[in-house]
């Protein structure tokens, strides 16, 4: 089994010219199954994937490779394309090493799954296996494209799926899961938001998302209702000074996530 990984800000497939699916910054997850490839193989990497550190400090952007897409809350977008497990013995593409159209996409549908189990549904877009007129428009995040295999002699094997924090309920105590270590604390994200009316406007949009995708974390939410109030208050007084670096649209998001009310004008559109 082989995958190719793919930082993205934006990616779309259509099938006859219809879109099919559509995720906004994220990851782009293309498989290829191998005859003799298993369930179980195709789960233990899905289970990888969400927990490779491929993105940035959610506060420091010059620190790479810190945070996974869970921690970001990015979406995934997952297409089957057996192509990745042709060999070129003449000069034409020989695919005998590929699983058959039925084992593909039995386990295509084990690592899906297993990507929504550890993530959330609504966060996990799929490309119909096999769907012909299919065409891919995406724009890659520099320096961002991966390979990673499952059953290969030199992969290391995954490690013990847990569920990530992003799959937050009744039953998960604020402060445990998968990107508890990367959160950043209220503290931290108030300081972010003090240094966004310092900021020229382009980096300060660019950082005020950075800021939103964290409040909408529900692992953030949760920890956020029980911090001090002192920390709230603080918060509160840092989001009034930098609202009008957010859109109006941004405003009532973060009204709505922290119930915290803004009476600074929003930035214009």
């Amino acid at each position: 089994m082989r995958i190719i990984l793919q930082r993205v800000s934006r990616a779309t497939v259509q099938v006859n010219g219809v879109v099919e699916s559509r995720i906004g910054s994220g990851v782009l997850l293309t498989l290829a199954v191998r005859s003799g490839d298993t369930v179980e193989s195709a789960r233990q990497l899905a289970a990888k994937v969400l927990k490779l550190h491929l993105f940035p400090d959610l506060m420091d952007e010059d620190a790479v490779h810190r945070t996974n897409v869970v921690d970001n809350g990015f979406e995934v977008l997952v297409m089957l394309q057996q192509t990745l497990h042709a060999t070129f013995p003449k000069l034409f593409p020989n695919q005998d090493a590929c699983a058959g159209a039925a084992e593909a996409k039995k386990i295509f549908d084990a690592f899906v799954e297993k990507l929504k189990s550890e993530y959330q549904d609504e966060m996990v877009a799929v490309t119909p296996p096999g769907a012909t007129g299919m065409q891919l428009e995406m724009t890659c995040a520099g320096g961002g494209i991966f390979e990673l295999g499952a059953g290969d002699s030199n992969s290391a094997p995954a490690p013990a799926a847990t569920k990530a924090s992003a799959k937050a309920g009744p039953s998960q105590a604020p402060g445990t899961g998968a990107a508890a270590t990367s959160l950043p604390a209220l503290g931290v994200v108030t300081k972010a938001l003090r240094r966004l009316p310092g900021l020229k406007r382009a980096r300060a949009t660019i950082e005020s998302s950075r800021v939103l995708r964290i409040l909408k974390l529900p692992k953030f939410q949760a920890a956020f209702g029980e911090s001090p109030q002192d920390e709230i208050d603080a918060f509160a007084e840092a989001l009034e000074a930098s609202a009008h670096v957010f859109t109006e649209a941004e405003q009532e998001e973060v009204m709505a996530l922290t119930g915290l009310y803004i009476s600074a004008p929003p930035a214009p559109r």
